[in-house]
C-alpha cells in the first residue's frame, strides 16, 4: 500500500475515478509496435493542448510536431481521499498509425510483482492475462490491442476489473469504470480521421 501512495498524487481532475467495486474487462496480446508505443507513453510528460470529458474518461490532444496532433483517451484510478488520494492506475488508449484497432496501455504502481503479470476481465468474455512489459519512474506498464469483440463488450459494460499482485505476491483488484468509454472511443477515432488528410498531403 505504501508504494501506491508514494507513486504520485493527482488533483481532482477530469478522467480520475476513485477505487470501488465494479464489473469486469479483457484484451488481446501485444505487437512490437504496441511495445514501442508503450515505451513512448511511459516516457511522455506532455501538457495537454485540449481535454474533452466523456463521463469517467477524458480525451487529451496535444501537438507533438508543428501541424500534427495526437490524441489519447485516458482514465486515472485513484485512492479515496481518506487513503491518501494517490494514483494506483492510469489507462491510456491510443491509435497507432496503420492499425484500425486501438491500443490500451495500463500503467500500475512501481513495486508490484512482475512475474504474475496483469489480468483483465469484462463480463461476457474470458479473463485475459498479459505481461508487464517495462517499468519507468512513472510506473510499470503493459499494452494490449483492443479488437472489435472487446471494444463492443467494453462499450456496453458498466465497469471492469484489473488484477495484479503486490510486492508480497498478494492479490490486488481494481475497478475500472466504463461509463463514457464508447463515446470516448468514437471521439478518439474521429480525431484520427481528421488527422489523415494533413498526413496524406505530406
Amino acid at each position: 500500500m505504501q508504494a501506491w501512495i508514494d507513486w504520485g498524487r493527482l488533483p481532482g481532475a477530469r478522467g480520475s475515478q476513485p477505487i470501488g467495486s465494479g464489473g469486469q474487462l479483457s484484451v488481446r496480446c501485444c505487437s512490437a509496435r504496441i511495445f514501442l508505443w508503450l515505451g513512448l507513453t511511459l516516457h511522455a510528460a506532455i501538457a495537454s493542448a485540449t481535454t474533452e470529458s466523456f463521463e469517467h474518461w477524458s480525451l487529451e490532444c496535444h501537438d507533438p510536431a508543428p501541424g500534427r496532433s495526437a490524441c489519447s483517451l485516458f482514465q486515472n484510478v485513484v485512492l479515496p481521499p481518506e487513503q491518501g488520494g494517490g494514483r494506483v492506475m492510469r489507462v491510456t488508449i491510443g491509435l497507432i498509425d496503420g492499425d484500425p484497432f486501438p491500443v490500451a496501455l495500463f500503467v500500475l504502481p512501481l513495486g508490484i510483482s512482475l512475474p504474475p503479470g496483469v489480468e483483465l476481465e469484462v463480463e461476457g468474455l474470458d479473463p485475459v492475462r498479459f505481461p508487464v512489459e517495462r517499468c519507468e519512474p512513472s510506473g510499470c506498464g503493459g499494452g494490449l490491442r483492443l479488437d472489435t469483440e472487446l471494444l463492443d463488450t467494453l462499450g456496453s459494460a458498466e465497469s471492469a476489473r484489473v488484477r495484479f499482485r503486490d510486492s508480497s505476491r498478494q492479490p490486488v483488484e481494481l475497478a475500472l469504470s466504463l461509463r463514457g468509454f464508447g463515446p470516448g472511443i468514437e471521439a478518439l477515432r474521429a480525431s484520427a480521421r481528421q488527422e489523415r488528410p494533413a498526413d496524406s498531403a505530406r
